[in-house]
């Protein structure tokens, strides 16, 4: 006898995916599909659906609520998007201490000769 499916509707930014589990899922393996489709991680991962958070990885699809036909709204970032804003931040971080650098300095002297008409 076949296990019977859960299909589900997962959302991620404009993008939707479909997607059919066994019932005896868990939450862990749902996680997995997504990361082969979105390159977000697990533990990035936040799974929003019927106004719950994450249950934990080990908890099957059914004894966390979600059931056939569930809308999930998946939220995180691929580890590459995350370097690349802390790689952007490290040089804000960097540019400004330039600036505070070069305002703490002392100003230029400059040296004016006034000559005679």
């Amino acid at each position: 006898m076949e296990t019977p499916q859960v299909h589900l509707t997962v959302v991620h930014r404009s993008q939707t995916y479909g997607l059919s589990l066994n019932q005896d899922a868990t939450v862990h393996d749902l996680q997995e599909r997504l990361n082969d489709l979105t390159a977000i991680p697990p533990h990035l991962q936040k799974l929003l659906y019927k106004g719950k958070k994450n249950a934990k990885p080990e908890t099957s699809l059914g004894n966390a609520g979600i059931v056939d036909g569930a809308k999930i709204t998946l939220l995180g970032n691929p580890e590459s998007a995350i370097g690349e804003l802390l790689d952007a931040e490290k040089e804000q971080k960097r540019k400004e201490e330039i600036l505070k650098a070069r305002a703490a300095a002392a100003a230029p002297k400059v040296l004016y000769k006034a000559t005679a008409l």
